[in-house]
């Protein structure tokens, strides 16, 4: 609301009030305490600009369900008197700088959200937590927590896999290391896990997305996955997004492989491309070893973005790309692709999906062995934004319609016979 000023003790008096919200707004005063007698609080919501720390009278509120600290700049403890208080269903203390959770926190039998992220909590200040059994979401990303997770969570059984009713799991960018907890997948109700940016160890279990049909989004990038096969995901039918390597494209660090001996080698690739939900497939610099089977089923409104630069990818670009008709971006650089540019990767120029256009605006084919000609029906992309074919054995003449002339020499560059660039 954009108030300013102090907030009036006086608002203590108004004794039926059951929701408190001073969040937007730029009071520099502390929190008087005679709030402390509004016991028919089922609702705070403080998002300001508060400094010091948590006052301890927030423990008066009998009927509390929902508070929220979000945005200030708490520090220090958080008061215990807060956990004795059974009713809360939701706890948002996301970005202020408390550094532990009090144990106290895990007799709270009807929490069901948790959100501490971008907090300073260290060391692994989130075991209280996992002693809440009701627990839906739990977020505790950006914080400075590391060390190795405890041997009753890192290894069957442990305790992170027994929060049944988890839904939401977020611990990322915390500088944890140790292995990722393999019961954490045997949770039927679990929609994302997100563990990217961290020091993560080992590998992933192979049959990880058995257990797992509601799984909608997993992220394990920027960790130390050692190498070893990717995991079977076919069952997790629902997933949306599954990310193994930085979102920024910079930085990849995982290793996972393909072992290009089994039968699997190409239709473990292959189921990922045929999950129906599935709109984000990021497995770049994983030494992947395989080829890309021409997809099929019912991907051609889902998948949007595949990043498989510098996986090793083998062989043709399938001519059944096209398929995947809702793709905006596509990333193949730095591959082993050879043969031809498929022609019929102009039908991913248009989709209308409601109320929403779909077009391919990202294509890298960069840093393969592709040859022949690049297709003239190509300029039927009238919405490619961004074009690398640089470094292949391309031939011929470069197309001059549609998005041709906004592309620069700079993505035909390193094709020895190919002519017609400025």
């Amino acid at each position: 609301m954009g108030l300013v000023g102090v907030i009036p003790p006086h608002l203590g008096n108004l004794s039926f009030l059951v929701e408190l919200g001073l969040k937007n707004n730029s009071f520099h005063c502390p929190l008087p305490q005679e709030l402390s007698r509004l016991r028919r609080l089922k609702t705070i919501d403080f998002g300001n600009n508060f400094m010091g720390t948590i006052p301890s009278w927030f423990g008066s509120f009998p009927k509390l369900q929902t508070f929220t600290l979000a945005g200030n700049g708490f520090s220090g403890f958080i008061p215990a008197a807060i956990f004795n208080l059974s009713t809360l269903e939701i706890i948002n203390l996301s970005r202020n700088q408390p550094s532990e959770l009090p144990y106290e926190i895990g007799s709270l039998g009807q929490l069901e959200v948790l959100f501490v992220q971008r907090n300073a909590l260290k060391g692994c200040a989130f075991l209280p937590a996992l002693n809440i059994s009701s627990l839906t979401t739990l977020t505790l990303y950006w914080n400075n927590m590391s060390g190795n997770l405890p041997n009753n969570i890192c290894t069957i059984p442990d305790e992170i896999g027994d929060l049944q009713q988890l839904e939401i799991l977020a611990l990322h960018a915390n500088n944890l290391s140790g292995v990722i907890p393999s019961k954490l997948f045997n949770n039927f109700m679990i929609r994302e896990i997100e563990l990217s940016i961290n020091q993560l160890s080992s590998g992933l279990r192979a049959n990880i997305g058995l257990n797992v049909p509601n799984l909608e989004f997993l992220g394990v990038a920027r960790n130390n996955l050692v190498a070893g096969l990717l995991p079977n995901l076919s069952n997790a039918s629902k997933l949306r997004e599954l990310e193994m390597i930085e979102n920024s494209f910079i930085l990849y660090l995982n290793n996972l492989t393909i072992d290009a001996s089994t039968p699997q080698a190409a239709s473990t690739l292959s189921c990922l491309f045929n999950l129906r939900n599935l709109t984000t497939l990021y497995l770049g610099d994983n030494p992947l070893n395989t080829t890309i089977l021409a997809p099929h089923g019912n991907l051609s409104t889902s998948l949007l973005y595949v990043d498989l630069r510098m996986s090793n990818i083998k062989g043709n670009i399938p001519v059944d790309i096209c398929n995947l008709s809702s793709m905006i971006k596509l990333n193949l650089g730095d591959d082993q692709l050879s043969g031809a540019i498929p022609s019929s990767i102009q039908r991913l120029k248009y989709l209308q999906e409601g109320p929403t256009s779909l077009s391919l605006e990202l294509l890298d084919l960069s840093k393969n062995n592709l040859s022949g000609v690049i297709p003239k029906s190509m300029e039927a992309l009238l919405y490619l934004k961004h074009l690398n074919l640089s470094f292949n054995k391309l031939q011929g003449e470069i197309p001059t319609g549609g998005p041709f002339g906004n592309f620069s020499a700079d993505s035909f560059v390193s094709n020895g016979a190919l002519c017609g660039a400025s």
